[in-house]
């Protein structure tokens, strides 16, 4: 991830994370304040839930180049089908788009020719409800397509659709108040107690992985912010589940 950035536009880091949602019922997650390792580290996350994705690799080995992209997605051949890249921002102009387009496309005929590329995101930690934005996404699609490799844009809003479903991935770096803030705690907490009437292994299974999951947010935020903070997360959860 590129250091320099214009001014105003590169979001600040932000303590805040760990102290409560300012309001409740929140809307989205406020990544721009996300450290910027944090923030790859929790697209990692997201891209192993990806179709055909089996495992998601960051590429920050210290003075080795990065190619344009900030993490890899394998597929179960071992190609990096799915490639992201990751941009932390308050605020970003369209004619950013294209640069970070090109600091992937430069190297389409060296570095990832015959990789199995299928798919290039670029994460934003911005809402895209500009007109300019929109426009510009339209034209970087297009020379993607010429290429048949596959352009998505991740703002704001889709990041946290995405994360919704993995609190374990929040805790590790918001304060829990946030997983019921977004829905997080009471959509896991719902799957946790799925009927069922069937006895179906697989109801079975998808019951048994949303408790594992809600274990595994308080054991993240146990890790991160001690005892008495996770303590109130699990008895939060424990009233999300009738």
């Amino acid at each position: 991830m590129a250091r320099k950035k214009a001014k105003n536009e590169k979001s600040q880091p932000s303590n805040e994370l760990r102290s409560l949602p300012p309001a409740p019922n929140q809307r989205r997650l406020p990544l721009h304040e996300m450290h910027d390792e944090d923030f790859e580290e929790i697209l990692a996350d997201v891209s192993e839930k990806e179709p055909g994705i089996i495992r998601a690799e960051l590429k920050r080995t210290s003075g080795v180049e990065q190619f344009g992209v900030d993490i890899e997605g394998f597929s179960d051949d071992q190609k990096p089908m799915l490639v992201i890249s990751c941009k932390c921002y308050r605020s970003i102009q369209p004619a950013k788009l294209k640069g970070w387009s090109n600091d992937f496309l430069d190297h389409i005929g060296g570095h990832w020719k015959e990789k199995g590329v299928k798919r290039f995101v670029l994460a934003v930690s911005v809402e895209l409800n500009d007109d300019r934005l929109n426009a510009q996404i339209a034209v970087e699609s297009a020379r993607f397509k010429a290429l048949g490799i596959g352009y998505e844009v991740w703002g704001l809003k889709k990041l946290t659709d995405k994360l919704r479903p993995i609190p374990h991935a929040i805790a590790k770096f918001f304060h829990p108040g946030w997983l019921e803030a977004i829905g997080a705690a009471t959509a896991m907490a719902a799957r946790a107690n799925l009927p069922n009437p069937s006895g179906s292994t697989a109801n079975s299974t998808a019951t048994a992985q949303a408790a594992q999951s809600l274990s595994g947010v308080a054991g993240a935020v146990r890790q991160r912010l001690g005892d008495a903070i996770a303590n109130q997360l699990e008895d939060a959860l424990c009233r999300c589940v009738p």
